[in-house]
């Protein structure tokens, strides 16, 4: 499998993690030989190039582009015009980044794993080595997570999954596990990142058992499985509980830690979340659909509006609705720095909503209701009499909670809508049909005969 055995250099991450020993150890160049795993140090430096390797711009070219919530801007130079209008195909080149980069990462965590095995039994500290495979356990089972519901129908357990790969692949050429094994192995890896991982890292920065609780929450919540969704989105509340209202605007400019249960941290020079949007000099690369802003605009009692999008002049000086969440900090100095949040205690308590409408309403609209009074400046309980009538609430919640975070492409399928497309009146992305499942790349079902009878139905 071409696109899985590439093994490719880490790029240098320079973490300042403050509540791990990884502060001041740079991440190695590349992950090849067991030889480079000579200590416990230097196998920490193979894990923080693991961190890396993941980036969220990756999954938001398709899961945002490929939503109602944006449309094309007028600086975008083509880029993403295939996703915009929902138009991809086997050989359309947003969605198989995904496949190619996540895969490079899993790859290189099972060099790790492979490698770090002499080191277990050669005298050195367990208990640091243990944390850090924790890690790289936890990291496995995030990006394979990641893939499965791209390229899956994640609540079809005998349908193809994708192949979880466990060893080091050089001529193998995996096929598609299914979905119910997939989930069992993504299990597995979190019960593993589990043993020895610390409740919570204090700069958000690295794994933690807060975040494994995030992840599984996540994917019980897109199963339907509401019973363990609940537990685990308790679990990871216990540890980071939902910001107020007074700390939620900074939580875009990484004043605050407070929401965030798992961060990937990124310093100047590094890539920028916000520049996928808009850049220093005006250009508009992905602009706030009208259906977002005028959500935002006629409600200035939302106080995550004035966050989240603005009016504004392009680099042509037409006014667009600008997208302003992840402009960072400093937008003069450092457009679009900021750190990608991963996962959110925003996220858990409206997984908990959901979960809990399904047996009892009362609490369910209790908790609703305490979590929108920290959303607007002003705010009145609601009465819900269904839980039909707290769905309806939540989905607008998430939209407005999560706008441009990735999470309205997997809502609209958990949910079953479609939604017009902002970039091509008359196009439409319709409940039930194929596209709302990603096609495996072309490249890969050429390099790889085993998958290229397991293409994804309707491509």
């Amino acid at each position: 499998m071409k696109h899985i055995v590439k093994i490719l250099s880490v790029a240098v991450l320079a973490l300042a993690i403050s509540s791990c020993s990884f502060t001041d150890i740079a991440p190695t160049d590349s992950v090849g030989d067991a030889a480079v795993f000579k200590d416990v140090a230097s196998l920490k430096k193979a894990v923080i190039g693991c961190y890396s390797k993941l980036n969220l711009v990756t999954y938001l070219h398709q899961s945002e582009w490929g939503s109602d919530n944006c449309l094309m801007g007028g600086q975008s130079g083509g880029n993403g015009a295939t996703t915009f209008v929902f138009g991809w195909t086997a050989t359309s080149g947003d969605y198989s980044s995904i496949w190619t980069n996540t895969y490079s990462l899993t790859n290189e965590i099972n060099r790790i794993l492979v490698a770090s095995e002499d080191l277990l039994n050669a005298g050195n500290d367990l208990n640091e080595l243990r944390t850090a495979l924790s890690e790289v356990y936890f990291l496995r089972a995030y990006a394979y997570y990641e893939l499965l519901r791209f390229f899956s129908d994640m609540t079809n357990d005998n349908s193809y999954g994708i192949p979880y790969v466990t060893t080091v692949v050089t001529l193998e050429q995996p096929g598609r596990d299914n979905v119910k094994t997939c989930y069992d192995m993504i299990i597995a890896d979190c019960e593993e990142a589990l043993k020895y991982l610390p409740d919570l890292s204090s700069n958000r920065g690295t794994a933690s058992k807060a975040a494994v609780y995030g992840l599984l929450a996540r994917m019980y919540f897109y199963r339907n499985d509401f019973n363990n969704a609940l537990s685990y989105a308790d679990k990871a509340l216990a540890l980071v509980p939902v910001a107020k209202k007074s700390a939620w605007p900074n939580i875009w400019t990484d004043k605050t830690t407070d929401d965030v249960i798992w961060k990937l941290i990124k310093l100047s020079g590094q890539t920028t979340l916000g520049t996928m949007f808009f850049t220093s000099d005006k250009a508009a690369i992905t602009e706030s659909s009208d259906a977002i802003a005028e959500m935002f605009y006629s409600d200035p009692n939302d106080i995550r509006g004035s966050v989240t999008v603005t009016k504004a002049p392009d680099r042509d000086d037409k006014t667009v609705n600008r997208v302003i969440k992840f402009q960072g900090a400093n937008p003069t100095a450092n457009c679009g720095l900021c750190d990608m949040k991963m996962l959110r205690a925003s996220e858990m308590m409206l997984i908990k909503i959901e979960a809990t409408a399904q047996s009892n309403v009362s609490a369910a609209a209790t908790l609703l209701n305490d979590f929108k009074r920290e959303r607007y400046s002003t705010y009145t309980d609601k009465t819900y009499g269904s839980k039909q009538e707290i769905i309806d609430d939540l989905i607008n919640e998430r939209r407005r909670e999560f706008t441009f975070e990735g999470m309205r492409w997997f809502d609209a399928r958990h949910y079953g809508f479609g939604y017009d497309c902002p970039s091509s009146p008359g196009v439409k992305l319709t409940p039930g049909e194929y596209k709302w499942i990603m096609p495996i790349p072309d490249a890969e079902m050429q390099a790889n005969f085993t998958i290229a009878e397991q293409q994804n139905p309707g491509y």
